[in-house]
């Protein structure tokens, strides 16, 4: 199990760890195998590993930043090939190909997505937050807004 979680504080304020970890004290079972924060100015993402996994490496599951972006993915892209480079001996991980998703499509990227997830994509450069999930899969991600603050969550229970 993964939860995702995170915030965008929409008056350009930074955003904090402390809050962060205070959103993941609600989904604390959720993070046994660890977790991970990411800030970078008005934004941060949160991951928490269940199980972690031992073929995967531990600075992507479930966050990856990238040189624009950051992804926070709870689940698994199916379509994996049609979103990376034809160099099938090549690992990437889910979350990589959510990222390759976001740069080549933009807001549209979750049109390109298959499989069951849950995710939330950050941009800085661009002051934009994606949060998207699947039609048909388990995978939620709740959200609100609290004063100038957008928070959203695996878990409903989360809060700051």
């Amino acid at each position: 199990m993964i939860g995702i979680l995170g915030l965008f504080n929409l008056d350009g304020r930074p955003a904090a760890a402390v809050d962060l970890d205070t959103l993941a004290v609600a989904s604390r079972h959720r993070a046994t195998g660890g977790q991970r924060f990411w800030l970078s100015s008005a934004f941060g993402l949160g991951g928490q590993i269940g199980r972690p996994n031992p073929d995967s490496a531990p600075d992507t599951i479930p966050l990856l930043a990238g040189a624009n972006a950051a992804v926070a993915l709870d689940g698994r892209i199916d379509n994996t090939a049609e979103l990376t480079p034809a160099d099938p001996q090549s690992a990437v991980s889910d979350a990589a190909c959510v990222l390759q998703a976001y740069e080549l499509a933009g807001e549209r990227f979750a049109s390109r997505l298959n499989g069951d997830y849950a995710v939330a994509v950050a941009d800085p450069g661009q002051r934009r937050l994606l949060l998207a999930r699947d039609i048909m899969g388990p995978r939620r991600v709740h959200y609100t807004r609290v004063g100038r603050t957008l928070l959203f969550a695996s878990e409903i229970k989360s809060r700051r």
